[in-house]
């Protein structure tokens, strides 16, 4: 059972989307709860599947509450925050890339 100290869980409140007009539909309040760290799995397939389902999961429910404009930049934030990961330095370039 955890401890009051740990089950205090910090709020960060965002703007929902507004609804459609005319659809009727409103955009319903979510609470995503991130309160356990990721397991450790023996099992490559299953860890890579579990890491799949939990991110469409979060990209949907984010889209669909997320005014679109925040969807964008979040987009952006992501694939900044990723760059690293994705580049691969020539050496033809490195005293380019290492400039910028």
């Amino acid at each position: 059972m955890k401890n009051l100290q740990e089950t205090t869980m910090q709020k960060i409140n965002f703007f929902k989307a507004q609804e459609v007009p005319g659809s009727g539909n409103q955009v319903q309040e979510k609470t995503l709860v991130f309160d356990e760290p990721l397991p450790e799995y023996e099992d490559m397939k299953f860890h890579a599947e579990m890491l799949r389902t939990q991110g469409k999961l979060l990209a949907k429910e984010l889209v669909s509450v997320l005014p679109q404009g925040v969807v964008d930049i979040l987009l952006i934030e992501l694939l900044d925050h990723t760059r690293s990961l994705l580049s691969v330095v020539h050496p033809k370039t490195e005293k380019w890339v290492n400039e910028s």
